[in-house]
């Protein structure tokens, strides 16, 4: 079971959410719930010697939010690097929902949820490792054609932030949260607010209880993963050599860059070290 500081620690980040503009994005809180569902199923099962299928596949969706939600603020800064893989393909963020800083937004609270998911204590090194090799993959798509010298500093912050993360270190993104969300607590949800959030969230235990019913005990090694980015081998190296060459000219200032700082903002700002 989730131990308890953990649950404790996974709740604060579903009030934060709440406690955001949901009339103007409803979908956040959405999203919320389903990768909170994803990641209290994952923490159960971690006494089984092999993988199992759902595990990974759960994974796999609560990294794919986030970076659904990065391809959103690229297409919304007019930035889409190459055609978006997840972005406008999914119920859960339409083309038109909301701004460059609605969907930046939403991709920190998931790349928050993705640290909690991804530390240690909570997923094993074999779902781990296949995560990262798709976000190379999801990369490599992104960046064809183009040289990795050119990525664009947010942007390299974000991806070296999602690397991070998925190696298990979420410090940053969680130091940045709490103090953006201790900045901006204005908001109070509503009646109606928590009435709709109490039905989402159990439509999503329902498609969870579908899921885990439908894989049962099979292993990753038996169930080919649902949804997984386009190309092989070769794609994954490519994008590993791709996030290499931006680490490489980004990581030194890494540590002091502001996740939490909206595009137009950051246009008129430097936070070159």
């Amino acid at each position: 079971m989730i131990k308890h500081s953990t649950k404790i620690e996974y709740i604060s980040v579903l009030l934060y959410v709440i406690f955001l503009n949901v009339y103007k994005l409803p979908f956040l809180i959405i999203l919320a719930h389903q990768s909170f569902i994803l990641y209290d199923e994952m923490s159960t099962i971690q006494t089984h010697a092999q993988t199992l299928a759902y595990e990974q596949q759960r994974a796999f969706e609560i990294l794919s939010k986030a970076l659904e939600a990065l391809e959103g603020y690229l297409a919304k800064t007019d930035r889409m690097i190459n055609r978006p893989q997840i972005y406008g393909t999914s119920k859960w963020i339409k083309s038109d929902s909301g701004s460059s800083w609605d969907l930046q937004e939403c991709f920190l609270i998931h790349l928050n949820i993705c640290g909690i998911t991804f530390s240690h204590r909570n997923t094993n090194f074999p779902t781990k490792q296949l995560v990262r090799q798709q976000f190379y993959t999801w990369l490599a798509n992104l960046w064809k054609d183009i040289p990795a010298e050119q990525c664009p500093q947010d942007l390299a912050h974000f991806l070296i932030e999602i690397h991070d993360v998925l190696d298990g270190d979420k410090s940053k993104i969680t130091k940045e949260n709490i103090e953006y969300d201790a900045s901006n607590n204005e908001t109070q949800p509503s009646a109606e607010m928590y009435n709709d959030s109490f039905f989402d969230y159990q439509q999503q235990i329902h498609k969870v209880d579908l899921q885990k019913e439908s894989l049962g005990n099979k292993t990753s090694s038996e169930v080919e993963l649902q949804g997984k980015f386009s190309g092989g081998k070769e794609e994954e190296e490519k994008g590993k050599i791709i996030f290499e060459i931006i680490e490489k000219k980004y990581r030194k200032e890494h540590k002091a860059y502001p996740l939490f700082i909206p595009y137009d903002k950051r246009q008129q700002q430097s936070y070159l070290i």
